[in-house]
């Protein structure tokens, strides 16, 4: 995270899209790289948020 005139940003991988797919290419060359080990974790509802100093976005993961 780096902060700049009062703004701060998360720089750093925090999520990584589709991989609760088996079938996905992402998550299949995870498996592959892995050896089948990486172990991933849902994010919850909101997953992300971005707020700006009259209003915040709430970003909501699709069913």
């Amino acid at each position: 995270m780096f902060k700049r005139k009062g703004y701060e940003w998360d720089v750093g991988i925090h999520y990584i899209g589709e991989v609760h797919r088996d079938s996905s290419t992402g998550r299949r060359i995870f498996d592959l790289i892995t050896d089948g080990n990486l172990k991933w974790a849902g994010m919850g509802n909101p997953y992300d948020r971005i707020i700006f100093p009259d209003r915040s976005y709430d970003f909501c993961a699709p069913k």
